[in-house]
């Protein structure tokens, strides 16, 4: 059995995270309106009490942030833990807004700065394709409208199990045109192995999340104190293909401005250790991303270990 083979990407049907959006097709196609009518600003606006609301009298949203929130602020009181956490729920609220508003006016209204851009051409000379090990963080959807920079082709794996009525509803009032990156989609984990492994002989940058195990398995680190399992699939296929890693985040600037923080590349070792040691370079990074920005990671559910 092969590198490729042993890597398992299909997700469970007992995670905690569903890959759906909350709130109703009636809320959704509201806040279009008010988009295109009103504008960013004033959506922005209505979106503070819209989020407070949620956050006051839906549970659930405030179940899903506890985890993280007792983790990254341990020594908060529980008063300033419900602010730590609506703000978590209004900055995610604002990028969910943000990609509203990028499919109904493309991406002209938008500013996302790669200043380290350098770093992934760098690792494209090695002629071995690039994987990009990012996280649920800012918006890489956003991001990744401004791929065309990098000199090569790209794709984003990603989890696809929106609503039915949610997609028909962004598609019906999108106006964009064609995207500068594909999507590598992981429900099927054979088509996923296939294609991944293609786009790498081509020299292409593949985009993956390194920061949700969708199968409850992958590798122990210890995380904001406390240990959490971490996927070890990117590290695997570098690990097996000579493909450089480039650990990279989205990051929220302000209203319609992003960021793309980019690391110096670094290669795998072929072995048990050498996948581990790869994992924990990219923790550490991600937990110096979280302490800096902790409204910017969304990650709403438990992963670390009971």
């Amino acid at each position: 059995m092969n590198a490729y083979q042993r890597l398992n990407v299909t997700p469970q049907a007992n995670r905690r995270w569903t890959g759906k959006t909350m709130g109703s097709r009636i809320g959704h196609w509201g806040f279009l309106v008010v988009l295109r009518v009103f504008g960013r600003r004033f959506a922005g606006f209505i979106l503070l009490f819209v989020t407070m609301f949620y956050y006051l009298f839906i549970p659930k949203v405030r179940n899903d942030s506890r985890y993280y929130l007792n983790r990254r602020f341990s020594d908060c009181g529980t008063l300033r833990k419900w602010m730590h956490g609506w703000l978590l729920a209004y900055s995610f609220a604002g990028t969910l807004l943000d990609r509203l508003y990028l499919r109904l006016q493309g991406g002209k209204n938008f500013s996302v700065e790669f200043p380290d851009t350098q770093n992934i051409k760098n690792a494209l000379l090695l002629k071995k394709g690039v994987i990009i090990v990012s996280a649920h963080i800012g918006n890489w959807e956003i991001a990744g409208r401004f791929f065309s920079r990098l000199g090569a082709p790209v794709s984003v794996v990603m989890f696809e199990n929106e609503r039915p009525e949610i997609k028909q509803l962004y598609e019906q009032y999108s106006r964009e045109g064609s995207l500068p990156f594909e999507f590598i989609f992981s429900n099927d984990p054979l088509d996923t192995i296939f294609r991944i492994r293609t786009s790498l002989a081509k020299n292409s940058i593949i985009v993956m999340h390194g920061d949700r195990s969708m199968n409850g398995g992958g590798i122990d680190q210890m995380f904001l104190g406390k240990v959490a399992i971490f996927p070890d699939v990117p590290y695997r296929i570098a690990a097996a293909t000579g493909t450089p890693i480039v650990c990279a985040f989205s990051l929220q600037r302000g209203m319609n401005r992003y960021r793309v923080n980019a690391q110096p590349h670094f290669l795998v070792e072929n072995s048990k250790e050498g996948i581990k040691s790869a994992c924990n370079k990219y923790v550490q990074i991600l937990e110096d991303v979280v302490h800096r920005y902790p409204w910017q990671w969304y990650n709403f559910y438990d992963f670390w270990k009971r």
